[in-house]
């Protein structure tokens, strides 16, 4: 529609004034009544400046790469998915999301095009989110506006001009033009199928004296038409909004008064329905972690910004990203609980000298055997359930004060909490954001279960983290450990008594500074007769020799009351054996 010799000035003091009731920041009268209309109508109208457009209304898709700036004065590059209005020379307009710089009206506008349009809920969502353009119209036409309640508001345009003529002074209508999708088969009005009984017992759970009379009265004030089984929707409503008897419901009740509504119990037998695998493992770890190892638990957003991968020195190819992100600055799906559990250890950093804390959640690896062609979702990412925890310590001015040993310990915990029975290796690793003598695989089996390591002190120094403490980080993998656990026969319990015959004994092996103690400690472990052992002491030093380094363990014996000296000399002449078959040498 065109509208000529308009004249551009400020609004009256009530109209402003009703504009800011409304929310809106008044700037002159036409732009105003733009706004107004869309806030009185719910649908959105844009005006351009008539002899900034040259030749005819373009309604057309990008083009990748074209360059658009908006009334914000913001460059964007557009994508051939989004929709633009355009003339022969330039784009006026991001359809459905913001007007344009070049096009829009001005102090010295004399001529308006006005466009009142109906547009793809879905492209103008994608569109805005993408670009970070969360405008009132964007999130009106998202809501899918009903395309026969756009063509009425014509009526009502030409209506509300009548209205404020006072503050749009004189003008002059010229011409209209239109375009109809033929596409667009949704019928005018809508029918939602209703048994106002059904209804009534729904909500008060028995009959209510005059509630149908009421519910007719509150759907026609409304704007729904009534009959005896059914309900015709306004054509102001979404088409996706009302589709189902609750929904009618629903609109009946908001205006009954849910505090007129009296509370009525809910009662049903319930069945128990016991956990799946992977929920009882999460209760059983959270049980472990909380009330025998007294970590907190926190819960981490699945995204990742590029800055904190590039950190960890992650490649984004080998990430899965996000078309259509929440915040365009995290698009990236994690693949390990380590990025925000590190913000927290940052945060609390501040506070406090210790702790440990944990999140269980999903991540997401990019896999080749996964199928690209598939339905879900699952069937073509590799999503799994991982735990991970930081254990946090400022001053490790001692050996014995530095977490990676604390973390250990943690590890070893919940595998006898789980009643694994078996032997846990570290397999150093290299990898540069970890410190580089304090990381290593989880391996059980010859399976990785996990990561533990110690973070590298420079990705510490980039979280205003104190470069000397210690943040260690454990990843554990749910599959892996359901795994282990489905191979687990019957545990056998052994509880110690007063009869049993408790023995500690204390040895130190030396081995190569190369090589890890993980081969001496289970070795000596694996011993039949020695129940549990426990490193006191680790140490290195000139009087060991150029390259040697030395672990002090305490071990533990069991018996049932019959040891004798020798006998326990024999199993200790067994851990020295074991421990030297692997390159220990006793000190």
């Amino acid at each position: 529609m065109e509208i000529n010799n308009v004249d551009i000035k400020q609004t009256s003091f009530f109209t402003r004034l009703q504009m800011i009731d409304m929310g809106a920041n008044p700037k002159s009268n036409w732009v105003d009544f733009s706004n107004l209309f869309m806030l009185l109508t719910g649908q959105p109208i844009h005006f351009f400046d008539a002899d900034k457009v040259d030749g005819d209304i373009i309604i057309r898709n990008a083009t990748d790469g074209e360059e658009f700036i908006d009334l914000f004065e913001t460059n964007h590059t557009l994508k051939s998915t989004d929709i633009v209005i355009a003339d022969k020379t330039k784009i006026l307009a991001l359809a459905g999301v913001v007007g344009g710089l070049n096009s829009g009206v001005s102090d010295t506008t004399k001529n308006i095009l006005v466009e009142i349009a109906n547009f793809d809920p879905v492209k103008v969502r994608k569109t805005g989110t993408r670009l970070s353009l969360r405008t009132d119209a964007e999130l009106r036409y998202e809501k899918n506006i009903n395309p026969w309640w756009s063509l009425y508001c014509l009526i009502l345009f030409l209506d509300e001009l009548k209205y404020y003529g006072k503050d749009l002074g004189n003008y002059e209508l010229g011409g209209i033009a239109h375009y109809i999708n033929p596409a667009i088969t949704d019928s005018r009005y809508k029918t939602v199928s209703i048994d106002l009984d059904r209804i009534e017992k729904s909500i008060f759970g028995k009959q209510q004296n005059g509630f149908q009379n009421t519910a007719r009265e509150i759907l026609a004030g409304l704007g729904f038409g009534v009959n005896n089984d059914s309900v015709v929707c306004p054509i102001w409503r979404s088409p996706d909004d009302l589709n189902i008897m609750e929904d009618i419901t629903e609109e009946i009740v908001r205006i009954y008064g849910y505090e007129n509504v009296t509370n009525t119990p809910l009662l049903s037998d319930t069945n128990h329905i016991p956990y799946s695998p992977e929920i009882a493992l999460q209760r059983k770890l959270e049980e472990i972690l909380i009330e025998t190892l007294h970590a907190d638990q926190t819960e981490t957003y699945p995204r990742v910004s590029e800055k904190l991968l590039n950190q960890f020195g992650k490649n984004t190819e080998n990430m899965y990203s996000l078309i259509n992100p929440v915040n365009p600055e995290t698009p990236y799906l994690r693949d390990s609980l380590v990025y925000n559990l590190l913000g927290y250890v940052a945060k609390n950093s501040k506070f406090f000298d210790s702790f440990r804390i944990f999140d269980i959640g999903k991540v997401w690896e990019k896999s080749n055997t996964a199928n690209p062609t598939g339905t879900y979702a699952s069937q073509f990412i590799n999503e799994q359930m991982m735990l991970g925890i930081f254990v946090y310590q400022k001053d490790i001015s001692t050996w014995e004060q530095d977490p990676i040993l604390e973390a250990k310990n943690i590890i070893k915990t919940i595998f006898n909490k789980l009643e694994v029975q078996t032997t846990i290796n570290y397999i150093p690793t290299q990898n540069p954001s970890i410190h580089p003598k304090k990381q290593a695989t989880i391996s059980i089996n010859g399976n990785d279960f996990g990561f533990v390591g110690s973070l590298h002190p420079m990705i510490l120094k980039e979280h205003k983290i104190p470069e000397t403490a210690g943040a260690v980080y454990i990843s554990l993998s749910f599959n892996a450990i359901l795994s282990l656990l489905a191979q687990q026969t019957d545990v056998k319990h052994h509880y110690e008594t007063l009869q049993d015959q408790i023995v500690w004994r204390d040895l130190c092996f030396v081995i190569d500074n190369n090589q890890t103690f993980d081969a001496v400690l289970n070795s000596v472990k694996e011993i039949k007769d020695i129940k549990d052992l426990e490193v006191f002491d680790v140490y290195e030093g000139a009087n060991l020799g150029e390259g040697k380094k030395s672990v002090s363990i305490k071990i533990k014996i069991v018996g049932d009351g019959n040891l004798t000296t020798e006998a326990i000399n024999a199993i200790m002449d067994k851990a020295i054996k074991a421990a030297e078959k692997v390159g220990g040498k006793l000190r």
